[in-house]
């Protein structure tokens, strides 16, 4: 990639104006991403231009190929929106800091997959067909995260009530213990009031 320094980068404008605004920058204009990701990567692709001229034209290709599968109506691009910001989800997964809602999201994200690539099956780009191909297969993570979770996790795992029922016995019948507590306590209030 091209070194840029980091007073050219500011004076080019590319995603940060003199005064420090974002707006009527490079960035600003170039950015039709549907994720948040899609917008970091494109903002390093600007800030480190490649040198390989390969690289830059198979990275044309991709968003041509993205573009006029757009167009005919069977574009990936609006089922990207649904995915979200993943970059950040599965950071926060590998320092074990995800919320409920992250892993909702995780699973959204693996539901809109396969139907993404279905969307992409037709492409033209080899840089799309390799990322394609370099994808494992996440069935058994969704699947799991189906199963798991509630249909809307809370925010925070200290609310509780994020893992679904019948999904873990031991926590449904502790579960069942906290719900007719105070029943149980009723129970027991009535025993010993005839006892003595």
């Amino acid at each position: 990639s091209i070194a840029l320094d980091p007073h050219s980068r500011r004076n080019l404008e590319i995603d940060r104006r003199l005064d420090g605004s974002e707006s009527h920058t490079l960035a600003e204009l170039l950015d039709t991403c549907r994720t948040p990701m899609g917008s970091r990567l494109l903002r390093r692709w600007l800030n480190a231009p490649s040198r390989q001229q390969s690289t830059v034209t198979s990275r044309q290709e991709a968003v041509a190929t993205l573009e006029l599968l757009e167009r005919s109506g069977a574009g990936p691009r609006s089922l990207l929106r649904g995915v979200g910001d993943l970059e950040r989800v599965v950071g926060r997964l590998a320092l074990g800091r995800a919320s409920p809602r992250d892993l909702g999201q995780l699973r959204r994200a693996l539901a809109l997959l396969p139907d993404i690539i279905t969307a992409l099956a037709p492409t033209d780009s080899t840089l799309l067909a390799t990322l394609m191909t370099a994808l494992p297969d996440y069935t058994a993570v969704r699947e799991r995260l189906v199963r798991a979770l509630v249909e809307t996790p809370p925010a925070v795992i200290r609310e509780g009530g994020a893992i679904a029922a019948s999904y873990d016995a031991e926590l449904d019948r502790l579960r069942g213990l906290t719900a007719d507590a105070a029943e149980w306590l009723s129970d027991l209030e009535q025993r010993e009031r005839a006892r003595t």
